[in-house]
């Protein structure tokens, strides 16, 4: 069974950003339990920057991603 990390990216407002929040993406897994059976989501509830500026961001999509992987090897 193969397993996929994938990213949904997330929606901003038009008021949102002008107050200056930043987008971020969320991660999920996507797999087929069986063989031509449906797709089948789990979320992760991991959040990434989705375009990281400031170090502090980098930092942060970078562990969150490592997590995401070790989570997705189980």
């Amino acid at each position: 069974m193969k397993i996929h990390l994938r990213k949904r990216i997330g929606q901003l407002s038009a008021e949102n950003e002008k107050k200056g929040k930043k987008r971020m993406s969320s991660l999920y897994l996507a797999y087929r339990p069986k063989p031509g059976s449906k797709v089948r989501y789990e979320w992760l509830g991991l959040q990434v920057f989705e375009n990281p500026k400031t170090n502090l961001e980098k930092d942060h999509n970078k562990e969150t991603m490592l997590l995401a992987e070790s989570i997705r090897a189980k």
